[in-house]
């Protein structure tokens, strides 16, 4: 089996007319697997408003689409469920307050952690979980 590199993908905003082969492929975690096996190299982004809705890409003159389950980028998701974040409204919330892992961002909910550099500080120390939570 060979082994998957990093692919890097390019996105695009589309408006989706008319296919003559459309389908929709069962949840973002199988398109993802999609697109490394094919390498594809381009991502539509169809939605309105600078909101994403659904990914597509184009393969043997058929239009493979999926829901975008609030994720901007095909990239985002693929980081997201990489490190274990559930959804991407989480994920989102965590990159914004700087924090890049789930366990992080989980620590950090309802804590007086509050920011990544003291949690890699924590980490760096040798503090387990179960000191950090009172």
């Amino acid at each position: 089996m060979a082994l998957r590199t990093e692919f890097k993908w390019r996105h695009y905003g589309a408006t989706l007319s008319k296919a003559e082969l459309l389908l929709e492929l069962n949840g973002l975690a199988e398109f993802l697997r999609f697109a490394e096996d094919h390498r594809i190299p381009t991502i539509y982004c169809f939605g309105n408003n600078g909101q994403v809705q659904q990914f597509g890409m184009s393969h043997k003159g058929g239009l493979l689409t999926v829901d975008a389950d609030g994720y901007d980028e095909l990239t985002h998701y693929k980081a997201a469920s990489t490190k274990g974040f559930a959804d991407a409204a989480t994920y989102y919330d965590a990159i914004s307050k700087g924090f890049e892992t789930l366990e992080a961002y989980q620590l950090s909910v309802g804590s007086e952690l509050n920011d990544p550099e003291t949690y890699r500080a924590l980490v760096a120390g040798h503090y387990c979980r179960s000191q950090l939570i009172r």
